[in-house]
């Protein structure tokens, strides 16, 4: 039996990058929409989004505050941003999992 893909996502803790971009907001709202539990980072603060989604204005570079508001509360973390280097950031991204 094969299982719905959107199954797998219910409930899930999802942090986004680059959530005011053209892909990223695409992304934001079909996780939500798919009842992911979604957080977005985003440089500034967007068009509104359903209203289960989190929004933290932020960069990237603010370790501290990306830590002290979700560390132990993302599952995965997705990265939409021509302008990161994922293995700068790869310390950043696994204290968000831990």
């Amino acid at each position: 039996m094969r299982m719905d893909p959107r199954q797998t996502i219910v409930g899930r803790r999802v942090f986004v990058t680059g959530a005011n971009g053209f892909i990223g907001r695409r992304l934001v709202d079909a996780l939500d929409q798919a009842g992911a539990k979604v957080t977005s980072l985003q440089r500034s603060r967007g068009a509104k989004r359903g209203a289960s989604v989190r929004a933290i204005v932020g960069d990237l570079n603010d370790t501290a505050l990306l830590v002290a508001k979700e560390q132990g509360r993302t599952e995965h973390v997705l990265v939409f941003d021509d302008h990161v280097d994922p293995n700068a950031y790869w310390p950043v991204f696994v204290a968000l999992t831990a």
